[in-house]
């Protein structure tokens, strides 16, 4: 059964990062590009940050995400595969974006991947930089429990 959109509850705004280019994460450069992309977040979010992490606290999310970016083979760009522009946003947006010997702080809105339960992601093809950037919506997905 497909969940009611209208039931969906946004935790904010769309958080909208313009001529940003979206990262994906090479190996090299991870946990920088992470960093960068928590940065870049905060600055929107500013003051909201605990607001929002208390309204995602022990919530179904749904993850709504616009990737907008450059497609090219020129070198030095990375390949924007959907899958990995996704997975290091996922990472910045969990307690801890870097798990193992040291773990680095995420934005702590999700408590892990598994607190996810739909996501709607897209990657649109732009031809400016300064066109370049991701849109982000967050909701609440009411329980089952919720919806009896």
């Amino acid at each position: 059964m497909t969940p009611n959109l209208e039931s969906h509850r946004p935790v904010f705004r769309e958080i909208e990062l313009k001529g940003f280019p979206p990262l994906t994460s090479s190996s090299h450069k991870k946990v920088d590009r992470k960093q960068r992309l928590k940065v870049e977040i905060e600055k929107v979010i500013g003051k909201d940050l605990k607001t929002i992490q208390t309204r995602c606290e022990n919530q179904h999310l749904l993850i709504d995400v616009s990737f907008r970016v450059i497609e090219s083979d020129e070198k030095g760009r990375s390949k924007t595969d959907l899958d990995n522009l996704l997975k290091i946003l996922l990472d910045v947006l969990s307690i801890n974006m870097v798990n193992g010997q040291t773990p680095i702080s995420g934005l702590g809105l999700i408590r892990n991947d598994a607190q996810i339960y739909e996501i709607r992601c897209k990657k649109i093809p732009v031809t400016q930089e300064t066109d370049e950037g991701i849109n982000i919506q967050i909701s609440v997905i009411p329980k089952t429990a919720d919806k009896l």
